[in-house]
This record gives C-alpha cells, sequence and structure tokens, in this order.
C-alpha cells in the first residue's frame, strides 16, 4: 500500500496488531464475517492488483454492486490504501448511470 495513504490504514494496521482476530465487520449475509487482520491481507491484495493494473495512487475506483460483506470489503480496503471510492446506485435509471460514469473520474 502506498506510504501516505493516510489515517485509516495507520488505524487498521494498528488494531490488526493490538486485535488481529476480533470481528471489524458483522456482514448481513448469514453467519460472515471480517477480522482486522483479514481486512488488512485484502486491502493489501487489492492494491498489489490495483497497482499492477496500472491504477494511480489516489485514484477513483467505480463500485457498482449490493451491500454486503464484499462490497465493504472493498470500500474499506480501496481507502485504506488511499485511493477513492466512487460508489453508484444500482437502482438508478441508465441514463443516469450513463452520465455518473461519464462524470466520475474513475479509472477502473
Amino acid at each position: 500500500m502506498h506510504q501516505n495513504a493516510g489515517h485509516l490504514q495507520s488505524v487498521l494496521q494498528y488494531w490488526a496488531q493490538e486485535q488481529a482476530n476480533q470481528v471489524l465487520l458483522y456482514a448481513p449475509e448469514p453467519n460472515l464475517t471480517i477480522t482486522y487482520q483479514a481486512l488488512l491481507i485484502e486491502a493489501e491484495h487489492l492494491h498489489t492488483w490495483l497497482d499492477a493494473q496500472g491504477i494511480s495512487p489516489y485514484g477513483h475506483i467505480g463500485l457498482f454492486m449490493h451491500n454486503g460483506r464484499q462490497t465493504t470489503t472493498l470500500f474499506l480496503a480501496t481507502m485504506v490504501g488511499g485511493r477513492v471510492i466512487t460508489p453508484f446506485n444500482l437502482l438508478a435509471p441508465p441514463e443516469q448511470l450513463a452520465y455518473a460514469l461519464d462524470h466520475s473520474d474513475i479509472e477502473i
């Protein structure tokens, strides 16, 4: 992850050291949780992949998914690494989505 990612990365790293196996998130799906350490590992994997895709260190990432563990993990992991999430509404009409995508400055 990037050196200047900011406070969220520092907070997650601190709590991953202090209580690695404690639950950080209870997902809306039945019996799904994520620990501090698991989120930190997923964030590192995500940022390795985003770097390999050529996404800039503070680039905007579009997110078009339902609520749940995967969405929350991607949202937090992206922010931990200093990038910006741009969420899109699944219920928006196609013309509104097209406009939002064209004006969102997302890289992926």
